[in-house]
């Protein structure tokens, strides 16, 4: 019974070394679910195994195939419950066996030293102690390791790179995986010595994922700054054209006011006052057609504003504002502008995909001394996938992957949050979408 539970105990350890580059990636959620089934499963283990021993009794070619293979229904259990990035928690089996097959052997070197002599039930419990043993001593560097790989389920974004880089680890350590599989109690020194070379493999292919990881990121950093410059450019283009047409607005209303006041007066006196009405009424609508609305001092804000609400009205959908800011500001303008057109824009294409009658957009901007606090919403009843940020994630492709990736809008938001240390919140409630960030603006 002792050695049983030793070896639900190193099936245990061996997930745990598994789970670490997950962890971080992983709701509180998905922990607790999948916490409990790893729990429920060792303890029908303990059982299965007590079975198999009574059955088959206690030789090598049984630990092994109970060390070699118990580690599966373990590994089904995490891909069940963490559904996403097969290739990726693949690769993390490979390197945990890579790890967890030089542990083995290192255990196998210290039982043919000193315990050679021993009977062979006594070997595997000697053997399994100190694998567990090793694994505690190790835990530091075990940490270490498999939790710098969190980073590298980036890379596995591509599917096609993925599954070649899956493989490696697998491949490297598959045959001595498959010679260890035998009936045999000892093994020569010549095959534990070639086991070794095992851990110079996985430190290779650690630093060659590191060195991979941080060249995607780089990558995909370029691509979102590109993106976020189209996004500026268009910004500004759209900024510039409604300036001009401001302009030409202003002299048309400019040449025409004399003819106006002019016909006003022949309307008084030939005490029209419904003529006089109408006249007012058309003059009003002339002046709401104006694009660029001054909802604060800041030019660029109104701009951004503006251009959507004005989009908003074509497409029949019901903009709402409220703001309230001082005549300056320390946060820079053309962030704050930017930071609003790409939420008013998620919000007007979400906006768009409604009923014509479930279309609404609210905008809140409010100042309490430095404080600040911004609110955008609108209605939208299609369910939206989140990430661990909590962020709203799309499915394009990017760089040729077809992982869920931020938008361009989430990643403006996200760049706002951090240049500004600004706390965000973003939910779905009630067929209602709605952001929230507040930060705290530095003193001038």
């Amino acid at each position: 019974m002792q050695l049983i539970f030793l070896m639900v105990l190193i099936q245990l350890a061996d997930f745990y070394i598994r789970y670490l580059p997950l962890k971080s990636r992983t709701s509180p959620e998905e922990k607790r679910r999948l916490w409990l089934r790893l729990f429920i499963w060792a303890i029908f283990t303990i059982a299965i195994y007590e079975e198999i021993f009574l059955t088959f009794g206690v030789k090598a070619l049984i630990y092994k195939a109970i060390m070699g293979f118990g580690w599966l229904p373990f590994f089904v259990i995490t891909v069940l419950t963490v559904r996403r990035q097969l290739s990726y928690q693949f690769f993390i089996l490979g390197m945990s066996g890579l790890w967890t097959l030089s542990q083995h052997n290192l255990a196998e070197m210290i039982d043919a030293i000193f315990f050679s002599n021993a009977t062979a039930e006594n070997i595997f419990l000697i053997h399994s102690a100190l694998y567990l043993g090793f694994f505690v001593v190790l835990l530091p560097i075990i940490k270490y390791f498999f939790e710098g790989m969190t980073d590298a389920e980036t890379i596995f974004q591509d599917r096609l790179q993925g599954k070649y880089l899956a493989l490696l680890p697998a491949l490297l350590g598959i045959g001595h995986f498959l010679l260890w599989q035998d009936e045999y109690l000892w093994h020569s020194w010549s095959e534990r010595i070639s086991r070794l070379y095992l851990i110079f493999g996985f430190f290779c292919i650690y630093q060659y994922i590191l060195i991979g990881t941080k060249n995607f990121n780089e990558a995909q950093k370029v691509l979102r700054e590109q993106q976020l410059l189209e996004e500026q450019l268009e910004y500004l283009e759209q900024h510039n054209q409604l300036i001009a047409e401001n302009q030409e607005q202003m002299q048309t209303l400019k040449k025409n006011l004399r003819e106006d006041y002019e016909q006003l007066i022949s309307l008084l006196k030939k005490s029209d006052k419904q003529g006089v009405l109408n006249f007012l009424k058309q003059r009003e609508d002339f002046l709401e057609s104006t694009k660029i609305i001054r909802f604060c001092r800041a030019p660029l804000i109104n701009a951004a504003i503006s251009i959507y609400m004005q989009q908003s009205k074509k497409f029949g959908i019901k903009f709402e504002h409220k703001i309230k800011m001082p005549a300056e500001i320390s946060t820079d303008e053309s962030d704050f502008a930017i930071l609003l057109s790409n939420l008013l824009e998620n919000a007007f294409i979400a906006s768009k995909k409604q009923p014509p009658n479930e279309r609404k957009i609210s905008i809140l901007i409010k100042y309490n001394a430095r404080q600040c606090i911004l609110e955008v919403s609108n209605l939208y009843n299609e369910p939206l996938r989140l990430s661990q940020n909590g962020f709203p994630i799309s499915t394009k492709k990017k760089m040729g992957g077809g992982a869920a990736v931020h938008g361009i809008g989430m990643l403006s938001v996200s760049t706002f949050a951090k240049k500004y240390n600004a706390q965000v919140a973003f939910e779905q409630l009630n067929g209602k979408v709605r952001f929230v960030m507040y930060w705290e603006e530095a003193a001038k």
